[in-house]
């Protein structure tokens, strides 16, 4: 651990991150393995430049409060590998739920009944 700017800066291994970033076909941001904690005082003072390290250095950054994790600040990139991610998982518990309906006998239930039965139109 070293400190980065007055914030603690972490490294860790991101193998396996990457190579299910490589599944998904997209990869997490060049510099995804290292992670910066400010406080919420460091980053009013300089939120123009802990979002050009974001952006450009693909710096993870994690504000904190008392210790205590409020928000992160991750590249774009990032953002659209954890939405795909995302996907992948609630399609996956989908399916799953597919099948356990077929395999029960079970029929799905219209979206417009749903609607109607929510007050929906």
């Amino acid at each position: 651990m070293r400190r980065y700017n007055g914030a603690r800066r972490t490294r860790r291994s991101a193998k396996a991150n990457v190579a299910f970033a490589r599944g998904l076909g997209c990869m997490p941001s060049q510099g995804a393995s290292s992670m910066t904690y400010v406080t919420v005082k460091q980053i009013q003072q300089d939120i123009a430049g802990a979002l050009d390290r974001v952006a450009s250095g693909g710096e993870r950054i994690i504000v904190r409060r008392n210790r205590k994790s409020l928000a992160a600040l991750i590249p774009i990139e990032d953002l659209a590998l954890l939405e795909r991610m995302e996907d992948r998982f609630d399609n996956e518990e989908a399916d799953k739920a597919l099948a356990e309906m077929e395999a029960t006998g079970q029929k799905p239930i219209p979206v417009a009944d749903i609607k109607r039965k929510i007050g929906m139109r």
